[in-house]
């Protein structure tokens, strides 16, 4: 049930300076940006700087209009709304339950354990808690999953330098 996202990393980088790109990365690297929801195409969430930031992004089509309740005026979107807006390209944002709600009236499913779902629908629904358990659990118990999930993290790491 993930969206489609209208915006990519290079819509990030024509908005802000440079600096304010790079030093949002870093934040995001540092997994400074904190518990994002979406409700129809509008992200809310919190990122941790010198204080804990309020950043909003509405994504309208092809228009994107970040705010945020820092100080920067120095031109373009500031770092925080970098870092959420890296954090909402990774996948890493929750659905509001009025927005789930939603998309299961439109998909034409109910959230029951008795209902057979493809696994998609149950993923971006369920809480990122629920999801690092059990990846927990199943990399203490498959050796070369353990292996792959290293090496998938190191690799990641690479790009975001």
């Amino acid at each position: 049930m993930k969206t489609k996202l209208s915006f990519d990393i290079a819509d990030l980088k024509l908005l802000a300076t440079h600096s304010s790109f790079e030093r949002g990365s870093d934040y995001y690297d540092q997994g400074r940006v904190k518990k994002v929801m979406n409700e129809r195409n509008i992200y809310e969430g919190k990122v941790k700087g010198t204080s804990t930031y309020d950043v909003r992004l509405v994504a309208d089509g092809h228009a994107l209009d970040f705010a945020c309740n820092c100080t920067y005026e120095m031109g373009g979107i500031c770092k925080h709304a970098v870092a959420m807006g890296l954090a909402i390209l990774d996948g890493e944002y929750e659905f509001t339950p009025e927005e789930v709600s939603k998309l299961q009236e439109e998909n034409g499913t109910m959230l029951s354990y008795s209902n057979t779902y493809l696994f998609e629908e149950i993923f971006y629904i369920a809480k990122d808690e629920l999801k690092t358990q059990f990846l927990h659990q199943l990399l203490t118990q498959n050796e070369q999953l353990r292996n792959d999930f290293i090496q998938y993290v190191n690799r990641r790491a690479k790009e975001h330098r």
